[in-house]
């Protein structure tokens, strides 16, 4: 009996193992809703499910047969929603994908171009946008179950631009771009005239008494007040600055917001730099040594007359 008792209690007993804690918290997730086409029966949505269940960074996924609709929650980092839709097709089923053309209004380079394509990226549900700053327009391919062209519009407004759907074969529509564009040309044209008209006098004010010095002589004598038509200058390029060329401090200003400044931010910030310093001139000279007190309004007023052509010209291209 004691040596059946020994040899009982000497048998190792299986406990269950417990898990260590990694001290790692799992990455929050982000859901997504994608509708499903060609699913029939219980089966097919567990097979939709299980395909989605083995992609790298899905952390769940449930489907409902009856709404024909996929929920999957899921690491960004990790997936992405077109990785989500190509593990549903290669299931053999037809995920729902939308496109929409966007008009955009207001890009003028590049890094427009760059942010209004991460604007509409960071959407949840958007598969693909690019976007073609010659005719100004975004395509984007996206899952109409998450959201809709006019979600799509209002993130590009949100990122400081203009947008709205355009419904491709759509005559109304297409009159309707037709008529912004040129409204838009109409704009522009009135505020390069603008510019130069207030900008030349500006340059002139400023160039010719350098060149000629009998009409530097002839201002000097016909200036009511000291410094006269430097304050002449002064106010015909504010006028400039904050008439024909608000579109650049405006649009700069949402650019510095999203830490990424682009030409308009690069326009503002010289022309306002030069507008700023003279200013100072004119309102606290004693500020300033006697050899430092120019103004540069020049600068300023020119620079915007001379973006302004080009960005008309653009838009004539």
């Amino acid at each position: 009996m004691e040596s059946r008792h020994e040899s009982a209690s000497a048998c190792p007993v299986d406990l269950p193992e417990t898990p260590e804690p990694s001290g790692k918290a799992p990455a929050a997730g982000q859901t997504l809703r994608l509708d499903v086409g060609g699913m029939t029966c219980a089966s097919c949505s567990a097979r939709v499910e299980r395909a989605l269940n083995k992609l790298p960074g899905v952390q769940a996924a449930s489907v409902n047969l009856a709404t024909t609709q996929a929920e999957v929650t899921y690491d960004p980092q990790a997936a992405t929603p077109q990785a989500i839709a190509d593990a549903v097709s290669a299931a053999g089923y037809t995920p729902i994908v939308a496109e929409a053309t966007l008009d955009v209004e207001g890009m003028t380079c590049a890094s427009c171009v760059g942010r209004v394509e991460r604007a509409l990226r960071k959407q949840p549900g958007v598969l693909s946008a690019t976007v073609n700053l010659a005719v100004n327009r975004a395509q984007v391919r996206y899952l109409p179950a998450m959201l809709d062209a006019q979600a799509l519009a209002q993130a590009v407004v949100d990122a400081g631009y203009g947008a709205r759907p355009v419904q491709e074969g759509d005559a109304a529509a297409e009159d309707a771009s037709a008529a912004a564009h040129a409204r838009n040309l109409a704009r522009l044209r009135r505020g390069l005239l603008l510019a130069a008209a207030l900008a030349l006098p500006v340059l002139l004010l400023s160039m010719l008494p350098m060149l000629w010095p009998a009409l530097d002589a002839a201002l000097l004598r016909a200036s009511p007040v000291p410094r006269f038509w430097d304050w002449a200058q002064f106010v015909l390029t504010s006028a400039v600055l904050f008439g024909p060329g608000r579109r650049f401090f405006r649009t700069g200003a949402i650019a510095y917001r999203h830490l990424s400044p682009d030409m308009n931010s690069l326009v503002a910030t010289g022309t306002g730099a030069a507008w700023a310093y003279s200013t100072l001139v004119l309102l606290a000279p004693q500020w300033f040594a006697a050899e430092s007190r120019h103004v540069y309004f020049d600068s300023a007023a020119v620079v915007v007359a001379v973006i302004l052509a080009g960005k008309y010209l653009e838009e004539l291209a």
